[in-house]
């Protein structure tokens, strides 16, 4: 793994663009939905957040393959859906690569250069005392998006030290409600590694004040919003089986 050279971050296109330009490559391409707001760079249904212990409104999940609703292919195989979640993945690990000014070796083959990156990633990620508000949608997207669910971790861990539990919680529960049918698997995975115990000798991100908001990481109520949509996910789920089967 190399540090980056040359090139300024505002030459670079966006996450939402760069991503979309891999999923164009795929045969099987959703429609593209409506333009983002003013002020929400590249990413929408950004989560609107009063302070720490407020409410937060979801309004969507942090969607990079797409601009607006979502639309899955009923077409798709199981094997294009997964080169599609690959390529997917491998534009989410990217941007958190370039975040920290690191690229893939050269003689990394693309199927595997998404979790190369992401390997890569882990140990600077836990090592920033802070990592800047552009990080959070990419980690959050490269979590739901990896494909291998043992490390979706490397990307929920630097995320709950640097931003908090419950907007990690919070950034989840928006893909579960709203999510493509691998969106919400790829919550789930998340979700599990958003209960990480987190700890000072850890990260250096628990508290570099020297001492750690408790509101960061109050998760009771997003917990029991999880619970209800996902119990209601199962029951309509269930209920669909049953219509098919009669």
């Amino acid at each position: 793994m190399a540090r980056r050279g040359g090139g300024s971050p505002a030459s670079r296109p966006a996450l939402a663009d760069r991503v979309r330009t891999c999923a164009t490559q795929h045969r099987h391409q959703p429609p593209e939905g409506a333009r983002t707001q003013p002020g929400e760079r590249g990413y929408p249904g950004r989560l609107r957040r009063r302070d720490h212990t407020s409410h937060i409104e979801i309004i969507s999940p942090m969607r990079p393959l797409l601009l607006g609703p979502v639309v899955e292919n009923p077409a798709m195989s199981e094997g294009d859906r997964r080169e599609a979640s690959t390529r997917t993945f491998l534009a989410c690990a990217a941007e958190v690569a370039r975040l920290l000014d690191l690229e893939a070796a050269a003689d990394v083959s693309e199927d595997r250069r998404g979790r190369h990156l992401a390997g890569a990633a882990r140990r600077p990620l836990l090592e920033r005392a802070t990592l800047s508000e552009e990080f959070f949608e990419p980690l959050m997207a490269a979590a739901v998006y990896d494909p291998e669910p043992s490390f979706c971790r490397w990307f929920v861990e630097p995320a709950l030290y640097a931003f908090g539990r419950r907007r990690v919680m919070t950034a989840l529960l928006g893909y579960l409600r709203t999510g493509t049918i691998a969106e919400i698997a790829g919550a789930r995975r998340a979700w599990y590694c958003a209960h990480l115990p987190l700890r000072a000798d850890r990260s250096p991100a628990y508290a570099p004040s020297g001492s750690r908001d408790p509101a960061l990481d109050e998760v009771d109520d997003v917990v029991d919003q999880w619970r209800k949509s996902s119990s209601t996910q199962q029951r309509d789920h269930r209920a669909s089986v049953s219509h098919d089967q009669a």
